[in-house]
């Protein structure tokens, strides 16, 4: 074998292990493309689940409201039955 065609087989072997190594590295550039949209599909999700979780407390906080609301309403009439009661037992009627 000539010295031409030995170094023609080295640079078929540095040519081989470039293209094995040129392979690994779009493989592994391909997984990371994968694992960077999976990251970026759970931040969304995140951040979708925290909106949501925003929109539930907004909605508890405005039932809460509306719950002390009718509580003060309710308070107040019960107030003002127990008053109209004294008042009537007051005059010396029963109520039935």
């Amino acid at each position: 074998m000539s010295s031409r065609d030995k170094d023609l087989e080295a640079n078929d072997v540095e040519i081989a292990k470039l293209k094995c190594r040129l392979r690994e590295q779009v493989d592994k550039s391909e997984s990371l493309e994968i694992d960077l949209e999976a990251e970026k599909a759970k931040g969304a999700s995140a951040e979708e689940a925290k909106q949501k979780a925003e929109e539930a407390q907004d909605v508890s906080t405005v039932a809460l409201n509306v719950a002390q609301n009718n509580y003060s309403e309710v308070q107040s009439i019960v107030d003002i039955l127990a008053s109209e009661a004294e008042w009537v037992r007051g005059r010396g009627l029963v109520l039935v």
